[in-house]
This record gives C-alpha cells, structure tokens and sequence, in this order.
C-alpha cells in the first residue's frame, strides 16, 4: 500500500488512511493484543514482525502531513504496544510517550486508556499502580462495556503488587468472559491454592522521549526483552 498523502488530503482519501489503519490495528489486537503473542512459530512471528514494520513506516508517513490527528496517534501508540508484543526493539518506549500524550490531551479518550493501560501491564513491576489506576479509570469512563481484556489487566496489575484477593475477584470476572483462557485459569487456580508466583524486581530503565527526536514520529531502538514471567 503505497500512500501519496498530498494527493490524499487533496481527494480527501485520508479518512480512508484512518480506516485501513483502524483495520490494521484490530487485526493485530488477534495476533499481539495481548503476551505471549498468539503465533505458533518462529516463522509466523517474523512474519508479524514484518507486516508490523510495515504498517508502522505507512502510519509514520501519514502522521508526517497528519499531525493534528489524535485518532492517528491514538492507532500508532497501540501498534507499538503490539509491536513491543512481537519484540520489535524500543517500541514500547515510544508507545509510551505516544500513548500518554493522547490521554494527557483527551482524559476520557477510553481506548487510548485501555491501551496504555495495558501496556504498562506488560513493561514492568514498579508500573503495575499506574496499569491498575488507567484500567479502573476505563471503567469509570465505559461502565456498561464488559471488556474482558480490562479485567485481565487488573488481575495481572494485582498479581505484580501482591494483591493476591483483588487479582483473584478480576480474575473471575475476566475467566466469566472467557472461560477457556487456560493461562489465566491455571494462574486463578494456583492463587486460590495459596501457591503465590515469586515476583523478581529489576531496575526500571528510562525509556527514550518523543523530544530526543528531531522527526515527529521518533525511530526504533533497540531495549531489553519483557522482565517478567508468570507462567
């Protein structure tokens, strides 16, 4: 998909730029909307990993001439909490910056919410208040949608401060949804036993800023692999 932007604002084609990117962007929420991936191989992985890389430099070259679009970042700062997913280097760094400057503009933008949320779920111990408070704050923001996926993130955020009973009841709310989550129905079970996974705290590394970039849409870096293991 090759994208003249000058040629798409002037026939108003960008809309459609938007859709194929919200297209995108739900296609891969099946693939790295969550850890581990859903891929069954190295091959299928590198796969993901390209066809990420791709959509990345296509919404890059669209924020270029589309800088006042939140819906655009809003797309591009969840796919790089996918790409982090498939451990495509320093993603999750700019996914940060990215993500927290739309919920700092829109408090109530509730998917930019989420998806920050549960990228902070996934980086790092010492991050899981701050994944707990923007999953509750989805809540209060949709309290009528019953996002199984808000109710993972909370068990996880619970699990990684040792709030053994709170990840317990999120977890059963998340496993009412989707009863045939093996991982987090053996997690479920193993806490009700008492049987608590041993939590190893690393060292939060500083994570790269839009402002070090001379571009709008900074580069990928390279960074260390996710730190933490439940199962």
């Amino acid at each position: 998909m090759q994208i003249d932007m000058q040629a798409s604002q002037q026939s108003g084609l960008g809309d459609q730029h938007l859709i194929y990117f919200q297209e995108r962007r739900l296609a891969f929420a099946q693939i790295a909307g969550g850890w581990p991936p859903n891929v069954n191989s190295e091959v299928e992985l590198k796969e993901a990993q390209q066809r990420m890389t791709d959509d990345l430099q296509r919404l890059e070259s669209y924020l270029q001439v589309n800088r006042e679009s939140q819906l655009a970042f809003e797309c591009y700062g969840d796919l790089l909490r996918m790409a982090h997913n498939l451990n495509i280097p320093n993603a999750a760094g700019i996914a940060d910056k990215v993500l927290s400057g739309v919920v700092a503009e829109n408090p109530n933008n509730y998917d930019a919410t989420v998806a920050l949320a549960s990228l902070y779920v996934t980086l790092h111990q010492d991050l899981a208040p701050k994944a707990e408070a923007l999953f509750n704050r989805a809540v209060e923001l949709k309290p009528d949608v019953g996002n199984a996926l808000i109710y993972q993130g909370l068990g996880l955020a619970c699990v990684y401060q040792g709030k053994w009973e709170q990840a317990l009841v999120h977890l059963g709310k998340y496993l009412d949804m989707v009863p045939t989550d093996k991982r987090i129905s053996d997690l479920q079970k193993n806490l009700s036993r008492g049987h608590y996974p041993t939590l190893i705290h690393t060292p939060l590394n500083p994570s790269p800023t839009i402002a070090e970039s001379k571009s709008v849409v900074p580069k990928l870096q390279k960074e260390d692999k996710p730190w933490w293991r439940l199962w």
